[in-house]
């Protein structure tokens, strides 16, 4: 073979050789990149593994969670619910009263204008009778009410607001200072047209019978149907401040004063005598004691100043029901004279 053609053959295989040891650094740099792609792609692997361990972790306890929050709410359903929290004070009424006055307006506006008047208070079966034991010890006490026959809650329920300023319950009589038909703050007078309508009055224990749950007062200034809140002994050492503090003066309102309160001259025709000794027996709280509750009556009307002479002649007369017994009066005169007419069972 000649020269020629030896090197005609020689030189596409050089050419190959030159190509490929050319091509030997380009195969080093991408065998390198292959290399840390390869351990890239395992550290994301590693990752991706860790990650999926944790969020089994955090499944498990989250269902763990879950099972602990449904247990506990099994437990609270089967337990009773506990009370709501009252938002207001709870009163209930534990009596009534039976009284020997169911006309408003001749009812006394204090318990000691009328001595002798009659009341029973009647407590509600649900009051144990062992309740009432050693009240009797006690010779007068307090009891809370409600002024149910005013017409106070109605406006405050519809909106309107109460009357802050009253007039004394004196008519147009001169007052301690002076100073005829004067207004003063509800707060500072005992009337019933309060914001809340609540009375408190302190009355003479009669009687305590505890077989029919109930307590006779005396000198009442109590109406027929009065719901009773609360009874409670009256203690000169707790109650009565002359007691508590005896070098302090007491004082009060001169509209107040009880040398001061009017009282009315009263007779009974010989219509209406005659009448009483007959329906005397028919009293309620007064049975068999037809004298004393002519006394209370008399008393009743000697101080009632809520009716004044009629207008008309001769003057109308007025009707009043007391224990159950209807009675009959007129007003008449200057110094307002009470004359009971008649008097007639119910």
């Amino acid at each position: 073979m000649s020269r020629v053609s030896q090197t005609s053959l020689l030189l596409p295989a050089a050419v190959a050789v030159a190509g490929l040891l050319a091509s030997i650094p380009y195969i080093v740099q991408l065998r390198r990149r292959l290399e840390s792609c390869e351990k890239k792609l395992s550290a994301a692997e590693q990752s991706l593994d860790e990650a999926a361990e944790s969020t089994a972790k955090t499944e498990a306890l989250a269902t763990e969670a879950l099972k602990d929050l449904a247990s506990e709410v099994a437990a609270l359903s089967s337990e009773p619910a506990p009370a709501p929290v009252p938002t207001e004070p709870l009163m209930t009424e534990v009596a009534h009263v039976a009284s020997c006055y169911s006309h408003i307006c001749v009812t006394p506006r204090n318990s000691f204008l009328v001595p002798k008047a009659r009341s029973e208070i009647r407590f509600a079966k649900t009051i144990p009778a062992e309740a009432l034991d050693g009240l009797e010890e006690n010779s007068h006490c307090w009891v809370l009410f409600q002024f149910h026959r005013n017409n106070n809650g109605h406006k405050l329920a519809s909106g309107k607001t109460f009357r802050a300023k009253v007039r004394v319950p004196r008519n147009n009589a001169v007052q301690g200072d002076g100073k005829t038909g004067r207004k003063v703050g509800c707060f500072a007078t005992r009337t019933p047209h309060r914001p809340n309508n609540l009375g408190l009055t302190l009355a003479r224990i009669k009687s305590v019978d505890l077989s029919r749950r109930t307590v006779v007062l005396s000198g009442s200034d109590l109406l027929d149907g009065t719901p009773v809140y609360d009874v409670k002994p009256y203690v000169p050492c707790y109650d009565s401040p002359a007691v508590l503090d005896p070098e302090t003066p007491l004082r009060a309102a001169g509209f107040s004063d009880y040398t001061t309160f009017t009282r009315r001259k009263v007779t009974f025709s010989a219509e209406a005598s005659a009448a009483w000794g007959e329906i005397g027996g028919r009293l309620r709280l007064f049975a068999g004691e037809a004298g004393e509750a002519l006394e209370a009556l008399e008393d009743t009307l000697a101080v009632d100043l809520s009716r004044g002479v009629s207008g008309v002649d001769p003057p109308r007369p007025y009707e009043l029901e007391f224990d159950g017994v209807v009675v009959e009066y007129r007003v008449f005169g200057e110094g307002c004279d009470t004359e009971v007419l008649r008097v007639r069972s119910k």
